[in-house]
C-alpha cells in the first residue's frame, strides 16, 4: 500500500502514471519516495475514514465525501478520503459496502502520514438525522478527539449546515486561509429523496476515485457513465446544491493525480457549465481543473465567458 501512499500525496502534483519507475530513477525506492513527498506536503494532512451508518450507509459516505470537498477550501489542508478497506491486488479486489462501513481503528493506510483523523456516524431516525464526528488531532499532542454533532429535520437542513460544521473542525486543526478561488453553496432547496441520491452518486464518484489511484482500471466508457449518473442526481436536486456538488466532484477528478480519467472529462466541460448556467460555480471550479491540467487558455476562456 505504499504507492497508494505516494499517489495520495502526489495527487495535487505530476500526474502519477509510472510513480514507481520514478521512484526508483530518482529516489531508489518507493519508501525513498515516501520521506520525499512528506517535505513537501501541506502542514494539516486530514484523513477521513468512513462515516457509518445502520440506516443509510451510502448516504452517509456521500456526507463524508461532500464534508471532504469543504474542508479543502482551506489552503493549509490535504484531505485523504479512506473510503474503502483495501486489501490483496487492485485488479482482484471485489468492492461491497461492507467495505465502507469499518471504524478508523479497524484499517490504517501505511506511510500516509496524515496528521489529522475523521470518522463518524450518521442515523435517520423519527425525528430526523443525527450527524456524530470525531475528529483527532494530532497537531495538537493531544490523543482525545473531539466531538462534533449535528442534527437536522430533515436531509437539506443538515446539508446546510455543512459549511459551517467544515469551518468548525477547520478552526480546530487551524487548517489556514481559504483558497482564493474556493467556492461554497449556501442554500439548498430539494427533498430527501433527491439529496440521498445525489450524496450515493457523490460516494461512489468518489470511491471509483480512490480504487483508480490504487490501480484498479476505470475504463472511459465507465467513466461517463458515472459523469452522468451524478450530474443526473445533482440536477434533479438543482439549485446551488447541485450545481456545486458536481463541479466540485468533477473539478476534483481533474487533479494531475488521477489522470487519465481527467482527460476524459475534459470534453463535458461545456455541457456542465451550460446545465447549471444560473451559477458561477462550474465555471470557476471547472476552469482550476483545465488549468491543472495545463490547458490554461481554455481554462482562461471559460473565465471570461463566464463574467460576459
Amino acid at each position: 500500500m505504499l504507492e497508494l501512499s505516494n499517489r495520495m500525496k502526489m495527487i495535487y502534483g505530476s500526474p502519477v502514471a509510472g510513480a514507481d519507475v520514478l521512484s526508483t530513477m530518482l529516489f531508489g525506492s518507493m519508501d525513498s519516495m515516501s520521506r520525499f513527498l512528506d517535505l513537501n506536503r501541506a502542514r494539516v494532512r486530514m484523513g477521513i475514514w468512513p462515516v457509518r451508518s445502520n440506516s443509510e450507509p451510502e448516504v452517509a459516505m456521500g456526507v463524508a465525501a461532500a464534508l471532504g470537498l469543504l474542508l479543502e477550501n482551506n489552503q493549509d489542508v490535504e484531505v485523504y478520503r479512506l473510503f474503502a478497506q483495501l486489501d490483496g491486488k487492485p485488479e482482484d479486489y471485489q468492492w461491497s459496502l461492507a467495505q465502507s462501513q469499518f471504524d478508523v481503528d479497524d484499517w490504517q493506510l501505511d506511510a500516509l502520514g496524515e496528521n489529522v483523523a475523521v470518522w463518524g456516524s450518521l442515523e435517520k431516525g423519527v425525528d430526523g438525522w443525527t450527524l456524530q464526528l470525531q475528529v483527532e488531532n494530532d497537531l495538537l499532542g493531544d490523543d482525545e478527539p473531539k466531538t462534533f454533532n449535528r442534527t437536522a429535520k430533515n436531509l437539506s437542513e443538515l446539508t446546510l449546515g455543512l459549511p459551517d460544521l467544515a469551518k468548525e473542525i477547520a478552526t480546530f486543526v487551524d487548517a489556514g486561509e481559504v483558497r482564493p478561488l474556493a467556492q461554497q453553496y449556501k442554500s439548498v432547496e430539494a427533498d430527501d429523496t433527491g439529496l440521498s441520491e445525489l450524496y450515493k452518486a457523490l460516494f461512489q464518484w468518489e470511491l471509483k476515485l480512490l480504487l483508480t489511484l490504487w490501480g484498479q482500471e476505470w475504463s472511459e466508457d465507465e467513466i461517463l457513465a458515472a459523469r452522468t449518473t451524478l450530474l443526473s442526481a445533482a440536477d434533479s436536486v438543482g439549485g446551488e446544491f447541485g450545481a456545486w456538488t458536481a463541479s466540485r466532484a468533477i473539478g476534483r477528478a481533474m487533479l494531475p493525480g488521477f489522470q487519465p480519467v481527467g482527460e476524459a472529462l475534459i470534453p463535458g466541460v461545456p455541457e456542465i457549465v451550460e446545465k447549471f448556467t444560473d451559477y458561477s460555480y462550474p465555471s470557476i471550479m471547472l476552469a482550476v481543473g483545465l488549468y491543472r491540467l495545463n490547458y490554461r487558455q481554455e481554462a482562461y476562456d471559460l473565465l471570461e465567458e463566464s463574467v460576459e
